[in-house]
């Protein structure tokens, strides 16, 4: 079977109707999606933050980081 994309237009109040009448796991989901989808988003227009996750991968890569559980050993009068 070979891929088709079809693009549709659908008025926002119809989409908001049909997003009411759906089961409440199957509105988490559409959360849960419509989330990453945005978070992608803001990570990708805002260099401050892809300048920090790029550093984060950079110390992880050259194992310049600190596991939780070795943080809480570390910390654990503190954090008591």
């Amino acid at each position: 079977m070979s891929k088709t994309d079809v693009n549709i237009s659908v008025p926002l109040e119809s989409l908001i109707s049909s997003i009411k009448k759906l089961k409440y796991k199957d509105q988490i989901t559409l959360l849960e999606l419509i989330e990453e989808q945005l978070e992608e988003k803001l990570i990708q227009r805002n260099p401050l933050i892809q300048k920090e996750i790029d550093e984060a991968r950079e110390a992880y890569k050259s194992g310049n980081y600190v596991t939780l559980d070795e943080y809480k050993r570390r910390n654990r009068k503190r954090l008591s």
